[in-house]
């Protein structure tokens, strides 16, 4: 959580509250699936990240 947190400003920090846990093994098992498919031009996105770098960014994935 506060990884998620201090990316926000001081006055958002304040208001944060955890409500739902982010699971990212959906990331993968979508990228097993399309694999199986042979989908190589399949681009991930959900509601929440518009990219697979825009969800590594936010986890601090590098």
């Amino acid at each position: 959580m506060e990884r998620v947190r201090h990316k926000l400003l001081e006055g958002e920090q304040k208001e944060f509250a955890l409500v739902e846990r982010y699971r990212t093994d959906y990331f993968d098992e979508c990228y097993e699936y399309e694999n199986v498919k042979r989908n190589k031009k399949y681009e991930w996105s959900d509601r929440c990240f518009n990219s697979q770098e825009d969800l590594w960014d936010f986890f601090g994935y590098k």
